[in-house]
């Protein structure tokens, strides 16, 4: 037996040297593994973060049922795991089968509950059964079925919830107002701090302080509000930092000489009579960081604009204000219906994704658009100025009048329409005319009603915007980088024209004007 030991010795050894490598190499293989599918090594509680994190609330519920489907693992997991279950939203009118199923697995997390559509009380027992974890409440549906449910309501105490959203629609246009009951306000909601009403007729009077109130009604609201009672309401609110008041206003809005200080505000939404924006501005105060929204109705030239315009000048030109550096001109598009009349001004920082400052009008033609935006400028620190985005009309004569408002501008992004190509022609003219563009930024429009259409606006717009670079480089200041937007509106005119602008030495450097092919879009050409 020892010989024969002896004797296989190396055979041994050879074999022991296989099985080393072979465990080497279902090493490796399980390293592969875990690479390409990382969550199998990943613990559950970290893959239950995940879980949360990739979900989006709107589709809580759904993506979630897909994500259990995947394996037992998941589905394991995701059981297990409440804090995923308590966002509950419904886009439509809720499942009852969905809607117990998602209280339960939620256990005993705060809850955040969305109801698009109310058109029965079936939801009502469900989840007035947790009111004690809700959080987050809205309703939106028939003004009868969210009356009801908020006198549902009354009996439960909601020592969590801090925001209420109700909003009442009808869908036979009736002009029927949902309430809500002033016994829920007394005592019931202690930690509430925002609060949104659609149509809602409310004990204003009894409102608790809030931080975020937004009041929307109607021309014909029962819900409507004096000024100096929607006063009251706002002084009751000293730590307010969103205000938004849609037709809340009663007419007539007279002013008087009480002022109401809100130093925590950060955005105020205004979308009432021009009279009444202006009495409101008039009567807060409020930092020189809020954002001010403006949709005042009546102004339809700039004599319109005569008392609001102080109050605004006053605001925006505040120590510490933000130094506004983009300008945003928007109107209708040429797919917009012929009577769609607006423009809105809105002007932005250096790195903002809100509006510092909007208001919008309704001009009757170029003339009043133009004087509107003359007025306008002359609030705003105009000079700081450096970035355009144009997508409203205005002559190439009332662009000659705004341009030298606005000597700082660097940047601009157009539109290969009408409006680009009216922008474009107020370029052209003597040196003094030109501003020193660095950059141009083009968004092709695919919205015409046929392609002759199509071809004819791109190619006026083309040969405008050669003259432009043209006249730039015989000035010694190229265009340092032109861009062409949106993978789908691009023609072989625009492929081949900026080919021959690079070449010829007109503009620095070319981005985006290749025409995708629909292979280009499958790898995810210009996403």
């Amino acid at each position: 037996m020892k010989s024969l030991w002896e004797a296989n010795a190396a055979i041994r050894s050879a074999i022991d040297q296989k099985i080393i490598a072979l465990y080497d190499q279902i090493a490796d293989m399980k390293e592969e593994r875990n690479l390409v599918v990382p969550a199998s090594i990943v613990p559950n509680e970290v893959l239950a973060r995940i879980f949360g994190m990739a979900v989006e609330t709107s589709d809580l519920c759904q993506q979630m049922l897909q994500l259990m489907l995947v394996c037992r693992r998941w589905y394991r997991v995701a059981v297990a795991s409440p804090e995923l279950w308590g966002d509950i939203h419904f886009w439509g009118a809720p499942s009852d089968r969905r809607l117990e199923a998602q209280l339960r697995l939620s256990g005993a997390v705060p809850l955040t509950i969305c109801i698009g559509s109310l058109n029965t009380l079936a939801a009502a027992n469900p989840v007035l059964a947790h009111a004690t974890r809700l959080t987050s409440l809205t309703l939106n549906g028939i003004s009868e079925s969210i009356s009801d449910f908020t006198q549902k309501m009354i009996p439960h105490h909601f020592p969590c919830l801090k925001a209420l959203s109700l909003d009442s629609r009808n869908p036979d246009g009736a002009d029927v107002y949902a309430t809500l009951p002033l016994e829920l306000l007394d005592g019931h909601l202690p930690n509430l701090e925002e609060l949104s009403l659609v149509r809602i007729d409310a004990p204003f009077r009894s409102l608790p302080p809030l931080q975020s109130v937004c009041l929307r009604g109607g021309k014909n609201s029962p819900s409507r509000l004096s000024l100096a009672l929607v006063l009251d309401c706002l002084q009751a609110s000293p730590a307010l930092h969103t205000l938004f008041l849609d037709m809340i206003i009663l007419p007539p809005a007279q002013e008087g000489t009480r002022s109401v200080r809100l130093p925590h505000l950060t955005t105020l939404y205004l979308h009432e009579d021009v009279d009444k924006c202006t009495a409101v501005l008039n009567q807060l105060e409020f930092p020189a960081t809020a954002r001010l929204l403006l949709y005042p109705l009546g102004i339809e030239d700039n004599e319109d604009m005569d008392d609001l315009i102080i109050p605004i000048r006053k605001h925006l030109r505040k120590p510490g204000a933000p130094t506004p550096t983009q300008l945003f001109l928007e109107g209708p598009a040429p797919y917009d219906p012929e009577d769609s009349i607006f423009f809105t001004i809105c002007v932005y920082g250096d790195s903002d994704s809100e509006a510092l400052f909007s208001v919008n009008t309704h001009p009757a033609g170029s003339s009043a658009r133009r004087r509107i935006l003359e007025t306008l400028l002359t609030a705003l620190r105009a000079e700081d100025i450096a970035e355009i985005h144009i997508e409203a009309v205005l002559s190439p004569r009332s662009w000659k009048r705004m341009l030298p408002r606005l000597p700082a501008v660097r940047f601009v992004r157009i539109c290969a329409d009408r409006p680009g190509t009216q922008f474009l022609g107020s370029l052209l003219g003597s040196d003094d005319q030109l501003v020193t563009l660095r950059r141009i930024s083009v968004r092709m429009r695919i919205y015409f009603k046929d392609e002759g259409e199509r071809d004819a606006v791109t190619a006026a717009f083309m040969d405008a915007l050669e003259h432009v670079l043209r006249a730039y480089h015989e000035r010694g200041q190229p265009v340092e980088q032109l861009i062409f937007r949106d993978r789908y509106g691009k023609s072989q005119l625009v492929e081949n024209k900026s080919k021959e602008w690079g070449d010829a030495g007109l503009v620095g450097e070319v981005l985006g004007a290749k025409t995708p092919t629909w292979a280009d879009v499958a790898t995810g050409f210009l996403d």
